[in-house]
């Protein structure tokens, strides 16, 4: 969506994609065809890998992650490459997502480093925008040019100009991203885990290694249950995601 925007407004861009290692797979398929199309009308195209995996990442921290203490983004997503220099960042997000995003995100955003925060600036505030061009020029910016837009305007846009979306939403996926990310709801997480099983033994062979390390580190295992099966249920509980208690927040210390 973004990509072709750009390219009808002429604006000067590349492409780059994350590897997670936990996205669906047609989703996968789907961003190495666009990049193979990017690629053939001349444009720069990159594939960034993760440099520790979520499987690792959750042994590291013996706990994983939550909508309160989501430390996946940070490694697998949101850390800055060589590709990227100086650039401007553009994101697809949208306000209409979540409530999170209405409250957190805008058209314009300047990050506060380390404090995690950003400064958010109105499209339609030009005080605000000369502040983005001309202040804050050694944090990163971001721009998100359909923040604004609805599902609808989503889906005329693409019927409109014949932009092809990923074939997961014909099977009633509204969100894609990865699977069983603590951001999304119980119902979304279980459907996702049903969809590719894989995923599934994956998640549940972890969780036995983080049960195996906190046994042997002597942590406590809590009331969540004693086999990975119990943690798994517990994790993918909306309960679960809610938690923001000390005691919750201490367990990946």
């Amino acid at each position: 969506m973004l990509g072709h925007l750009f390219r009808r407004a002429g604006v000067k861009h590349f492409y780059l994609h994350n590897i997670t290692g936990i996205d669906p797979p047609e989703l996968v398929y789907f961003q190495r065809r666009n990049f193979q199309d990017y690629h053939d009308l001349g444009y720069l195209t990159y594939d960034v890998m993760y440099t520790q995996s979520m499987w690792k990442l959750m042994e590291h921290k013996k706990f994983p992650p939550l909508r309160t203490i989501r430390y996946c983004c940070a490694t697998l997503k949101e850390s800055r490459t060589a590709e990227q220099g100086g650039s401007l960042i553009s994101l697809g997000v949208r306000k209409r997502e979540s409530v999170g995003r209405a409250l957190n995100r805008d058209g314009l955003e300047i990050s506060q480093g380390k404090q995690n925060k950003s400064i958010l600036l109105s499209f339609d505030d030009d005080e605000n925008r000369r502040t983005f061009e001309t202040c804050y020029r050694d944090h990163e910016k971001r721009f998100n040019p359909i923040v604004y837009w609805t599902n609808e305007d989503i889906w005329n846009y693409s019927r409109d100009v014949k932009l092809e979306q990923c074939c997961l939403y014909r099977e009633n996926f509204h969100r894609l991203g990865c699977i069983a990310c603590p951001m999304a709801r119980e119902t979304g997480r279980r459907q996702e885990l049903a969809r590719w099983p894989g995923f599934r033994k994956l998640y549940l062979r972890t969780f036995q290694r983080i049960l195996d390390i906190r046994k042997q580190s002597g942590m406590t295992l809590l009331n969540f249950g004693k086999t990975a099966e119990s943690w798994l249920d517990w994790w993918l509980s909306d309960r679960a995601q809610e938690q923001t208690d000390e005691d919750q927040l201490d367990l990946w210390t």
